[in-house]
């Protein structure tokens, strides 16, 4: 759903975009892997954190990490890892996995994407991806990765390495009930008016 209004400026007119956006649920059968990787306060102690759940949008298993000091993009990736390697040993055949970082799904689709820093990790990633029946991995916006996002900042602030969650954590609730109803969240996103 979607709501247009128009920003007047003489130099630069804007199109105001609001989306009403919301996690979904996979079809019949398949699993849903949403990670997220999160980086607070001025030393950069980074954590990352991801849940999986069936098509009713029940939790199946989750995790949280402490990483340490590193950037955004290598802490979406250690989610992302950390995250299949849950899946697999779940046991999870076909398996659609979404993260809000657009840059490292592109760079995974990107098989000349070459880093030596990260190159091991993504390289695992990679490995991890083709060991399932049937995988699509997705970009999707912030909005539709809450709990990922909040397991993440969870990671940041633990002093444990890893913990792994058979149940969800009390903090993770009332966005698990949210995305199983299909709660919207509203998005603005900005842009030039296009011609009539």
């Amino acid at each position: 759903m979607e709501f247009l209004c128009y920003v007047a400026s003489p130099r630069s007119p804007t199109q105001v975009v609001t989306r009403s956006i919301r996690w979904e649920k996979p079809a019949m059968g398949w699993k849903k892997l949403n990670t997220d990787g999160s980086v607070l306060g001025r030393l950069g102690q980074a954590g990352c954190g991801g849940v999986v759940r069936d098509d009713n949008g029940s939790w199946i298993a989750g995790f949280t990490r402490h990483i340490g000091s590193t950037n955004c993009f290598v802490a979406e990736l250690w989610g992302l890892r950390d995250g299949l390697s849950l899946c697999l040993s779940l046991n999870i055949p076909c398996l659609v996995v979404e993260l809000d970082a657009k840059a490292v799904v592109d760079a995974l689709r990107n098989y000349n994407y070459d880093n030596t820093i990260i190159s091991p990790i993504m390289d695992d990633c990679r490995k991890l991806l083709s060991c399932f029946q049937q995988i699509q991995i997705k970009h999707c916006y912030r909005q539709a990765n809450r709990c990922a996002d909040l397991l993440a900042k969870m990671g940041v602030e633990q002093e444990i390495d890893f913990l792994n969650f058979l149940n969800p954590p009390v903090d993770v609730l009332q966005i698990l009930q949210d995305d199983r109803i299909g709660l919207h969240v509203n998005r603005t996103c900005h842009g030039p008016v296009s011609s009539l």
